[in-house]
């Protein structure tokens, strides 16, 4: 639900999905958190590498 505002107007939209929509919504946004949590795990093991490579190099 969002409220769209236009002068002294507020329009007002309610989307209501079917329970198969909303199974498909729910495993949809389970899947995109995981990547998410993924991509930030990916990034701070490329990090921890770069950073051990500097070191290794300054060694």
């Amino acid at each position: 639900m969002w409220v769209k505002e236009r002068g002294r107007r507020k329009y007002i939209c309610v989307l209501r999905f079917s329970d198969e929509m909303t199974a498909s919504l729910d495993r949809y946004f389970t899947m995109l958190e995981e990547l998410f949590v993924l991509e930030y795990e990916i990034k701070k093991v490329e990090k921890e590498v770069r950073d051990g490579e500097k070191n290794h190099e300054e060694i």
